[in-house]
C-alpha cells in the first residue's frame, strides 16, 4: 500500500538512480501523487524519454537530468543549472547505488 501526501502537488523531488527498479517505482509513485519528479540517469536517452512518458501519465511533471553521480562536477553542473533556469529543489531520493569491486 502506499502512503498518500497532498502536500507533494508541484514539489520538485530529485530522485537519483531512477532509471530502473526501486528509483524507478519511487519516482512512479511521487508522480501518481502530483509531484514533479527529476529524475537522474546515466545511460540510454531512449529509457529516459519513455520513463519521462510514464511519469507524466502517472499525474505528475518530470526532467531527466543525465549525469553520474559519482562525478561531482558533472552532478554539480546539471544540478545548478536546473535550479537557476527551473526550480529549486524541495527534496531527494538518494537511491542511486554506487558499487566499488575493490572494497
Amino acid at each position: 500500500m502506499i502512503a498518500t501526501y497532498s502536500d507533494l502537488r508541484d514539489k520538485v523531488i530529485l530522485v537519483t538512480g531512477a532509471a530502473r527498479g526501486i528509483g524507478k517505482d519511487i519516482s512512479l509513485a511521487l508522480a501518481a501523487q502530483g509531484a514533479h519528479v527529476i529524475f537522474n540517469y546515466r545511460g540510454d536517452e531512449t529509457k529516459a524519454a519513455a520513463l519521462k512518458e510514464e511519469l507524466v501519465a502517472a499525474g505528475g511533471k518530470a526532467t531527466g537530468l543525465k549525469f553520474d553521480v559519482t562525478d561531482y562536477e558533472a552532478m554539480t553542473k546539471a544540478l545548478d543549472e536546473f535550479t537557476k533556469t527551473v526550480s529549486p529543489i524541495s527534496g531527494l531520493v538518494n537511491n542511486a547505488g554506487i558499487s566499488k569491486d575493490t572494497l
